[in-house]
């Protein structure tokens, strides 16, 4: 996510200023969290693209898929009837604030629950930071994590995704 690798730049800048005045407190706790935003922004970018890979897989294998056969993607078998979940993270700062998704997990065969701790640990850390926005996010994610996430069977995200491949096509 480019726009956490952004803030990531101006705290990093800020580590910068405060070494040259000598404040090394700051200049250390503006490196952790640099590095935190640079590292939370690589994770979710890969998360974006593993995602997608798994919905252009889901799109490449349609018809096999709708004829019961059962595949593997990445080592866990996929079939119409497979569930998989998605959780959230927010992440906010001053008036900005971004709702990511996790890429698809499949349920039973990832560690899901972890996964879903995971992201509302980062949610409870950095999602609050905005107003008015980060603390409505913030308990709408922590809610939807709650809850298992979101899950949706493969067949109907196939039909989704057909959908919007149609439309995209069509225009």
């Amino acid at each position: 996510m480019c726009i956490l690798k952004g803030f990531g730049f101006f705290f990093g800048l800020g580590v910068i200023y405060n070494l040259f005045r000598g404040d090394f407190s700051n200049a250390f706790w503006g490196l952790v969290i640099a590095a935190t935003l640079f590292f939370t922004g690589g994770l979710l970018g890969r998360e974006d693209s593993c995602a997608e890979k798994f919905e252009q897989w889901l799109l490449h294998h349609k018809a096999a898929l709708f004829d019961g056969e059962i595949l593997v993607f990445s080592g866990q078998s996929i079939a119409l009837e497979t569930k998989v979940t998605r959780y959230f993270v927010v992440f906010s700062f001053l008036i900005f604030s971004a709702k990511e998704k996790t890429r698809y997990l499949v349920r039973g065969e990832t560690k899901t629950r972890l996964a879903g701790f995971l992201c509302s640990v980062l949610t409870l850390v950095f999602g609050w930071w905005a107003l008015p926005e980060g603390p409505i996010s913030t308990l709408w994610a922590l809610g939807k994590n709650a809850r298992g996430g979101e899950t949706v069977q493969v067949a109907v995200l196939l039909n989704t995704l057909a959908k919007t491949q149609s439309k995209a096509d069509s225009a």
